[in-house]
């Protein structure tokens, strides 16, 4: 079955996405584009493929046909801010090498203006739903599509609980577990990179707080979901330890697969 880390924006997928990188071999990887995107025009199903990176549900149950699916999920207001940081921290000559008008205006906007500007709410409301609901693109995003996908998911994890997920993601694939596991691409640790501009971090306004929770009241519910779920993997063996289970009558978790 292929491997699919189902990375969603400032959850801490890039920290997860480099530990695969350790473990697995690159020609193993579907290709992903610079800001992260799987390009799946050059995607071949395949069980032994990893796909790492910014995906849809959609995208998953057109392009896979057997997907072991693993993804972190981050309280829904924290992300948003921290995506319209992240993104307001690029250079503007960075932001104008992506060729979208829009990341440029948002360079631009205060945190007010960018919750009430009707292209970003277009892409940013309700943004756990959009990306969970497999059928989004035919009948709109449903909340209860994107709960059922994410039952589905073998190991659901939280950002404040990142080193926990890694160890289950990593025991149900039947590899070793990181020794340490760094916290990648925030904004702090982009300050030494080029294209990094320095951005003035504030506490929300009345008015933007009143803003954000109209935009993440969905994204909650998914939130919650994904907190109360059990890790399945501490549940069931990866497939190598499940043969050796049934060959040899016992679990054997932490064996190396790389290949």
């Amino acid at each position: 079955m292929a491997i699919v880390f189902f990375h969603v924006q400032k959850t801490g997928g890039t920290t997860v996405h480099s530990l695969l990188q350790e473990i697995f071999p690159a020609d193993r990887f579907a290709e992903r584009t610079r800001a992260g995107h799987v390009v799946w025009d050059s995607f071949r199903d395949s069980d032994d493929a990893i796909v790492s990176g910014h995906v849809t549900a959609a995208e998953v149950r057109h392009h896979i046909k057997h997907p072991r699916i693993f993804t972190v999920l981050r309280e829904p207001e924290s992300r948003l801010l921290s995506h319209y940081y992240f993104l307001k921290s690029h250079s503007a000559a960075l932001l104008e090498s992506y060729g979208s008008p829009l990341l440029l205006r948002i360079k631009a906007m205060s945190l007010e203006e960018f919750l009430e500007d009707a292209e970003i709410e277009a892409w940013f409301r309700d943004f756990y739903v959009k990306i969970l609901d497999p059928e989004r693109d035919q009948n709109g995003a449903d909340l209860h599509r994107a709960r059922a996908f994410l039952s589905r998911c073998e190991v659901i994890g939280t950002t404040d609980e990142l080193a926990s997920f890694v160890r289950v993601m990593f025991a149900a694939l039947d590899i070793p577990p990181p020794a340490t596991i760094p916290r990648m691409n925030s904004l702090s640790s982009r300050k030494d990179r080029a294209g990094f501009d320095p951005v003035d971090v504030a506490a929300p306004s009345r008015v933007e707080r009143e803003l954000l929770r109209k935009y993440v009241a969905n994204d909650e519910v998914l939130f919650q979901r994904a907190q109360a779920m059990p890790h399945l993997a501490t549940q069931r063996p990866g497939l190598l330890g499940g043969m050796l289970q049934r060959l040899f009558g016992r679990s054997v978790v932490g064996s190396d697969t790389r290949s």
